[in-house]
């Protein structure tokens, strides 16, 4: 039976001759496969790749993103480090062996200020008149006596950014540094700084009486100081009457006691 069955299957094949491969035959076999052909299936063949190598492309594009990232994160936290390390501990001791260093040549140019009566008094320090020090007077004087290394680090760095900044108009006139190591019959250490002497500050001037327009014009002078200070780079971190200086003609000027 089975053998029945092999014979039925082989008188059912065809034994077909091949054709001769002839360029009519050629052109038929063309023209069937392009007539065969499927825009639709074509086109969704060609997305298809194209996704594919998008995709691919996309990995390793992302992969060297992640690559570049890594490397750059590690850079970036060393230079961080290092830019942390000179702000907090270069920066400071060289800002005060400036400060030390031109206080010895201020002494030793023009001699020790002598205080006259107090004009005011802070949380750090007092102010004190001084009729004339190194070409210039009447002057005023700042006597500040750091309580601990932080904040002789502090000053020395304000000092440091008051002697490079340009003269301006807005801003009051340093003269010049004094340390004075018999401040207080010897007790302490003072950092004394000669700058101009002004008429008053902003809060004796509000209490004793401006007109509006003086208060305005008081007002675009301080606007006019805090954009230059921040044109170089320095932001004032105290603003406020007391630190708002007036001359006689009522023009307004910024004492920096405070500068980042």
């Amino acid at each position: 039976m089975l053998w029945e069955q092999i014979k039925q299957i082989i008188q059912r094949i065809s034994w077909v001759s091949p054709p001769a491969i002839t360029r009519e035959w050629k052109r038929k076999i063309a023209q069937d496969a392009i007539e065969s052909l499927s825009a639709s299936r074509l086109a969704k063949s060609i997305c298809s790749q194209f996704r594919t190598r998008l995709n691919s492309s996309h990995e390793a594009f992302a992969a060297s993103l992640r690559q570049l990232e890594a490397g750059h994160s590690g850079r970036l936290e060393k230079t961080e480090d290092l830019w942390l390390k000179v702000r907090k501990d270069h920066a400071p001791r060289l800002a005060r062996l400036s400060l030390e260093s031109r206080s010895l040549q201020d002494v030793l140019l023009y001699g020790k200020p002598k205080l006259g009566r107090e004009l005011g008094r802070g949380q750090y320090g007092v102010v004190y008149l001084c009729n004339a020090w190194g070409g210039h007077f009447p002057c005023a004087l700042k006597s500040v006596v750091p309580p601990d290394e932080k904040h002789w680090n502090d000053l020395a760095l304000e000092f440091h950014y008051m002697r490079s900044l340009p003269k301006h108009e807005r801003l009051v006139d340093l003269h010049g540094s004094v340390i004075d190591y018999s401040y207080g019959g010897g007790s302490s250490i003072a950092v004394l700084l000669i700058m101009e002497q002004l008429h008053r500050d902003l809060y004796t001037g509000l209490k004793a009486g401006l007109t509006l327009e003086t208060r305005l014009q008081i007002a675009l002078d301080v606007v006019e100081g805090i954009r230059f200070l921040h044109s170089q780079g320095l932001v004032h971190r105290d603003i406020k009457l007391k630190n708002v200086l007036v001359r006689d003609n009522f023009v307004a000027v910024i004492l920096y006691p405070l500068l980042k």
